[in-house]
């Protein structure tokens, strides 16, 4: 018993040390909760939280009964995220890039943005 106890701890010390601990390893942000992974352990970029908040505001534009709920369609979604993205882009954002390392910041940042191309 002692010695599967000894396993255990050495196999999860293993995968945390391979998984966890690697400053190293990138976090590449593709969707809205890759942008909070990457944030516990580095900050992230303007253009990261754009793509993270487009998936999600896209993913919502998929969703035929939150649009029907709001008298839209899924394609006007998309037509509307489309013509609205770099202006929201900007005027969420603005011109430069930054680093973010609070998750307030990220939120609001992201909340806006998603609220912004999704009128």
């Amino acid at each position: 018993m002692k010695y599967i106890v000894l396993i255990l701890i050495i196999v999860g010390g293993y995968y945390f040390y391979e998984t966890k601990s690697d400053p190293n390893t990138e976090i590449e942000v593709k969707t809205h909760r890759d942008i909070y992974t990457k944030l516990a352990l580095t900050p992230v970029s303007t253009s990261e939280i754009i793509t993270g908040a487009t998936e999600f505001a896209l993913s919502m534009c998929d969703d035929i009964s939150f649009q029907n709920a709001g008298g839209e369609t899924t394609s006007s979604c998309k037509n509307k995220f489309t013509n609205f993205k770099t202006m929201c882009s900007n005027q969420v954002f603005g011109e430069e890039e930054q680093l973010y390392s609070s998750k307030n910041k990220v939120d609001s940042l992201s909340k806006r943005f998603i609220n912004c191309v999704s009128i």
